[in-house]
């Protein structure tokens, strides 16, 4: 089964095996949610995004449309308007060609959840957002949906908030993760980063009112922790934030 799906009638019928993948991960035992539905973007977008989530949402919306416009047009203006939500700082290391070759050979694009995820250090006005999207990218025996996920940092300034770093990374569909494994390597690491003593234990794990979502209290020592964390397609669990 593994992370691929070849498409042998173009981006349709890709998206159409996605569609009944929960059904066979389900016989697998893999806990995978090929079919999770993609986040619909409103008809108007704010030039100057108010939040890091709008900012977020609105680059990968934007994004999607340029990747379904590289097929009929050579240069088309939507990646000019993605590109636009990255931070000057980020599109000084960043130049418009190299960013518009990155993405235009995708065959197709949805985001699949922008979620806050912080900040990523205490005191920063920046604040982290959470991401997975489904593609479906080229490769040498034809073409394949792929899931991916990652972190970006946005930051405020003039024209709204604005993307200043970030990377996706390929779900690994391996056997599904314990949640509350993750939530004590998740305490673990936020207890290193204070300094404080002692090594986590049992997780104790609350349910939301969103399937994807789940949320855990760890005790290190004396101090607790409490973590969230979302369930990626493959079955893995990802923590999003780690509080006392």
């Amino acid at each position: 089964m593994g992370r691929r799906l070849l498409a042998a009638a173009g981006i349709l019928c890709l998206f159409a095996l996605a569609s009944w993948g929960p059904a066979i991960a389900s016989e697998a035992g893999l806990g995978v949610d090929w079919g999770r539905p993609a986040l619909a973007p409103p008809p108007l977008r704010p030039r100057a995004p108010a939040g890091p989530v709008d900012a977020v949402q609105g680059f990968f919306w934007t994004l999607a449309e340029a990747v379904a416009q590289a097929r009929q047009e050579p240069e088309p203006e939507a990646f000019a308007r993605a590109y636009a939500y990255l931070s000057p700082a980020w599109r000084a290391r960043l130049p418009f060609p190299r960013f518009v070759a990155a993405w235009r050979g995708l065959g197709h694009l949805e985001l699949l959840a922008a979620l806050p995820a912080g900040s990523p250090a205490p005191g920063a006005r920046a604040r982290r957002v959470f991401v997975e999207t489904r593609s479906v990218v080229p490769e040498p025996d034809g073409a394949a949906v792929v899931y991916q996920y990652g972190f970006f940092t946005t930051e405020p300034g003039p024209e709204g908030w604005r993307l200043s770093e970030g990377t996706l990374r390929r779900e690994a569909f391996a056997a599904a993760a314990d949640p509350a494994e993750a939530a004590r390597r998740a305490a673990a690491a936020e207890a290193r980063i204070l300094g404080l003593p002692g090594s986590p234990g049992p997780a104790t794990l609350r349910p939301t009112q969103d399937p994807r979502l789940a949320e855990a209290h760890v005790a290190v020592g004396q101090t607790s922790f409490r973590i969230v964390l979302y369930r990626l397609v493959d079955g893995g669990w990802v923590p999003l934030s780690a509080t006392r």
